[in-house]
């Protein structure tokens, strides 16, 4: 039986912050986040808190000064200073690092982001494609990009004094009022003899209330699953004066890397009971014919049969982690919008039912969600956005939507959009002839009309 040379897992799971996306109405933000869910223009309000491939490289003084705290720039206590770190984001084609401050220029709209007096002149800026990013979006928290902290969380697991696993909690936080915790973890066993062990290592690492393996860090010390939730509490009392009460979590996610030769579908069956879709990686594809993915609703594995080329490895994981959260993130902004605009439609159904159209005020018509059209607009720049990549990551990315089960929450959603446009259609009174028009149709506006 072929042995699993090495194994790395990354746990994640999002959560709803506010009670719909963009809506922060109400909302109480501390000084240094305020800006950042309100602004259009949110990342060159907070270009001190980019960073670019050079500054982490260099750690240059002169570069660097502009991630000093301040009291504008937004942190997490006990964690420390939140920033964009600009080369977790490759190009739609093929990842460089050298790309990173291209993306950095253009966020912060001139070419040295961190200088408020810059010239605003980009020239060449304007060509690059990023993965998550439209270059044509007016508003730049359409994009799937996000603080996360400028140096991580670092965790590790003992058990009976050794070290079993180190990895670090990394935070990313979306301009649109979501979180996402993510568990990065190296397992430190030198060879996993076979399918049974190693699916008994993801279990033991699995953060569930009932796993009481002991975490260590800086912060907390305990459970992984505490431990998550302890760092969640920290960025809800660092980000907000009065937390939001209500919030919601996805299912827990994973992603793992594995170097076997046990071919990607055996892995999965170890893991998972449902479906899964394979997907192998052809030499034009990614300079390599060895790698395959394996995608479910929560699961990705991404199976590398050499140990040698340890860059080539994460650069492949860390492009298909990357596709794999956000496609399971954008399933998750739908599936949280589909519920918000499912309840909404009830709330009308019943007021014609109670013939008590005509006793709506003017605030509560206002308050229906089709008035926040930021939440349309970004349904709309999340399924165009992909459109200009190359045709391969076209094709993985439509792998991976297919793998998550993305198109039937994107099916919900269009039919609950369907249902709201019908509902208004059944309104009579004069009065109702006014909200027609003022609260539909969604669709008009979803299909970017």
């Amino acid at each position: 039986m072929e042995k699993i040379k090495s194994l790395h897992i990354v746990f994640s799971k999002i959560y709803s912050l506010v009670d719909i996306p963009f809506n922060t109405s109400g909302v109480k933000f501390n000084r240094a986040f305020k800006d950042y869910f309100n602004k259009s223009n949110c990342f060159k309000r907070y270009r001190n808190s980019i960073a670019d491939f050079w500054q982490d490289k260099r750690n240059l003084p002169e570069i660097n000064q502009h991630l000093m705290a301040k009291p504008d720039q937004p942190f997490i206590k006990d964690l420390g200073l939140l920033c964009l770190r600009a080369n977790n984001f490759h190009t739609a084609g093929k990842e460089d690092k050298y790309y990173s401050e291209v993306l950095a220029s253009k966020l912060g709209e001139c070419p040295y982001f961190w200088d408020r007096t810059g010239s605003q002149e980009l020239g060449e800026f304007d060509k690059s494609l990023f993965f998550g990013y439209d270059k044509d979006s007016k508003d730049q928290r359409y994009n799937f990009l996000y603080l996360e902290l400028h140096k991580p969380l670092f965790i590790s697991a003992r058990i009976d004094g050794r070290t079993i696993a180190k990895g670090k909690i990394n935070i990313h936080i979306f301009p649109n009022g979501s979180l996402t915790l993510m568990a990065d973890i190296s397992i430190m066993n030198e060879d996993i003899n076979d399918l049974k062990e190693f699916r008994e290592i993801i279990k033991t690492m699995r953060p569930t209330q009932h796993n009481k393996t002991v975490w260590e860090s800086k912060v907390y010390n305990g459970a992984l699953y505490n431990l998550i939730e302890a760092v969640r509490d920290k960025v809800i009392s660092s980000v907000f004066k009065e937390p939001y009460k209500n919030i919601t979590a996805s299912d827990l996610h994973t992603a793992i890397k594995v170097n076997t030769a046990i071919p990607a579908e055996q892995l999965a069956k170890a893991l998972l009971k449902g479906k899964f879709i394979l997907f192998q990686f052809s030499e034009e594809d990614f300079e390599g014919h060895d790698e395959m993915l394996a995608i479910s609703s929560r699961m990705l594995i991404c199976q590398l049969k050499e140990v040698k080329k340890k860059k080539r490895d994460a650069r492949i994981f860390k492009m298909a982690n990357g596709i794999f959260e956000q496609t399971y993130y954008s399933k998750f902004v739908r599936d949280w919008y589909y519920k918000y605009l499912r309840d909404e439609v009830l709330s009308l159904k019943q007021c014609r039912l109670d013939d008590s159209i005509s006793k709506i005020t003017q605030k509560e018509l206002w308050q229906f969600s089709q008035f926040n059209k930021n939440i349309l607009t970004y349904l709309y720049t999340t399924d165009k956005i992909y459109e200009n990549y190359t045709p391969f990551m076209r094709k993985l990315v439509h792998v991976f939507r297919e793998g998550v089960h993305y198109n039937k929450i994107k099916q919900d959603t269009d039919k609950i959009i369907d249902e709201w446009d019908k509902e208004l259609s059944r309104w009579k009174s004069v009065y109702s002839y006014v909200a027609k028009h003022l609260l539909g149709p969604i669709k008009k506006l979803l299909i970017g009309n």
